[in-house]
């Protein structure tokens, strides 16, 4: 076969494969309204048991996808034409429903007017993220609250799988959560530099294991570093505006407060515009090579010209930037 003929069988197949995800797409969101139009017209307690045996799902997974549609049909009607356009998937349509599901209904339908926008490009988690920030700007004090609510129901679960393995599940406050996983990487990634040949996931998982069983780190060094970025007005109460934890994402701006409140933090105020090679305040020793070099990358990011004056502070354990900076879980998924 010609050149040209092997480039026209490529362009052929891409085509085929860009047709067949609309189709998919198209056909789930069909499914999704005779889902809604099955549970209003059987109206029983064992609709959702039904479901699951209709689909071939579990019972859990049929209340997910009916609490779904009965929501793109009540009050997502935008994100129900795209999945019916077959321009995003199920999964995306997800993303925006376990976003605005704890909003009233006309707070959401504000939100399904500006997330339409950002449709185009994203996958699920930056779908995600994206819908979480819209929700914060349309009800800042009630995202505060639920916050606050959220943040004092901490959890631990284990749930037993195959060949001698269990997942263990943790709930904690984000800056606690990234600050634990902060701690296992850098141990990590310092046991990699040194030659270690276990994978970088299981030195985390391992430093976890010996960390809980075998007592507290000894040597002194505070465990790690968590970044918030928070607009000064915002720190003072002027305003309410969502702070950023770097690794996590938007947060309340009560919450935001609270963590640079937090005895163990450290804060450095600066104003824009700033110079570029100012970025990072550091209370604790320098971490590994390899983490140093992520830490540039991610503070060497140019500021953002609209930005008001901003305040970064970290704990537990702080480090304070000055400009916003990619997820630390982006930057270690782009290194492995």
């Amino acid at each position: 076969m010609t050149e040209s003929g092997v480039d026209r069988e490529d362009t052929d197949l891409a085509e085929a494969l860009r047709r067949s995800v609309i189709e998919t797409n198209q056909a789930h969101a069909r499914m999704l309204r005779l889902i809604a139009e099955f549970v209003e017209t059987e109206q029983e307690r064992g609709t959702p048991i039904e479901v699951a045996r209709l689909l071939d799902i579990t019972e859990r997974e049929a209340n997910r996808k009916i609490a779904l549609a009965q929501a793109l049909l009540s009050y997502l009607p935008k994100t129900l034409t795209a999945l019916d356009n077959g321009e995003i998937s199920e999964e995306k349509a997800m993303a925006v429903f376990s976003a605005t599901r704890c909003l009233s209904e006309p707070k959401a339908q504000e939100v399904d007017d500006v997330i339409v926008t950002k449709f185009p490009g994203r996958n699920p988690s930056t779908l995600r993220r994206a819908a979480n920030v819209a929700v914060t700007k349309v009800d800042a004090e009630a995202h505060a609250k639920r916050s606050r609510k959220a943040r004092s129901d901490s959890m631990m679960r284990v749930s037993h799988g195959a060949n001698g393995t269990s997942t263990l599940r943790v709930r904690l406050p984000a800056e606690e959560a990234m600050a634990l996983y902060s701690t296992c990487d850098r141990v990590a990634q310092d046991l990699k530099a040194q030659g270690d040949t276990r994978p970088v996931a299981q030195l985390r998982a391992q430093t976890l294991v010996t960390r809980c069983l075998d007592g507290e780190n000894r040597d002194g060094v505070v465990k790690a570093d968590v970044l918030v970025h928070i607009d000064q007005s915002t720190l003072e109460g002027e305003r309410d505006d969502p702070a950023h934890l770097v690794g996590y994402g938007p947060i309340s701006a009560a919450v935001g407060r609270e963590i640079s409140a937090s005895p163990h933090a450290t804060q450095r105020t600066t104003a824009e515009p700033r110079p570029s090679t100012e970025r990072v305040l550091h209370r604790t020793p320098p971490a590994s090579p390899h983490l140093a070099g992520r830490s540039a990358r991610i503070r060497l990011r140019p500021p953002v010209p609209s930005q008001r004056n901003r305040s970064s502070c970290g704990a537990p354990g702080a480090s304070a930037a000055e400009s916003p900076a990619p997820t630390l879980t982006d930057s270690v998924a782009e290194e492995q």
